[in-house]
């Protein structure tokens, strides 16, 4: 059965026998404006928008603390990417004005970028130019961190120390200068 609908006022009546003006808005003195036919299948009404909420961005935190022996942690937890290498990068800077080595701790960190592998190199390069080293520990066996550390030569020996302990961390010898400890990725030698 089809109907017909006043477009002002949103009147419906049967089509059959119907006026062809609105007879509601006759009445309250809106003039007389033509009934229109109802489409078959009238519109479903869109739902109200729902407001999308946008996950947070990923934490991503660094620790630092002296270790002794001329040697600075920087420990990263998160993503190392675009967004957070300034930070790294400050925290870089600051662990060479101490002089020493630097050991970041990449146990917590879950992805790195190409502008994290480019702070990477660019801490190596000036680290060994002062004659000391970043050495990169926590670096899990399996995942995207020592794939691109591998990938890139950073770890083109393959080794990574899954747990730090102090018995494995690099000491200074005066003859020698600054080795890495068995386990760690020396950063510096590529």
């Amino acid at each position: 059965m089809s109907h017909l609908r006043c477009p002002s006022c949103g009147l419906r009546v049967r089509a059959i026998g119907a006026p062809l003006h609105c007879p509601l808005c006759a009445a309250h003195g809106r003039g007389h404006p033509e009934l229109v036919p109802e489409p078959m299948f009238a519109p479903v009404p869109s739902r109200p928008m729902r407001s999308v909420r946008t996950p947070p961005p990923p934490v991503f935190r660094l620790h630092e603390r002296e270790l002794g022996r001329g040697l600075t942690e920087v420990a990263v937890e998160g993503e190392l990417d675009l967004a957070t290498t300034d930070r790294l990068q400050a925290a870089l800077e600051r662990a060479e004005r101490r002089g020493g080595q630097i050991l970041l701790d990449l146990t917590d960190c879950d992805f790195i970028d190409a502008s994290g592998l480019e702070l990477l190199l660019t801490a190596c390069r000036r680290l060994r130019e002062q004659g000391a080293r970043l050495l990169l520990s926590g670096v899990a066996p399996r995942g995207q961190v020592k794939r691109v550390l591998s990938a890139t030569g950073l770890a083109e020996d393959g080794l990574a120390l899954e747990d730090r302990r102090p018995a494995q961390l690099p000491k200074r010898s005066p003859d020698s200068g600054p080795r890495p400890a068995a386990g760690a990725i020396d950063a510096g030698s590529t």
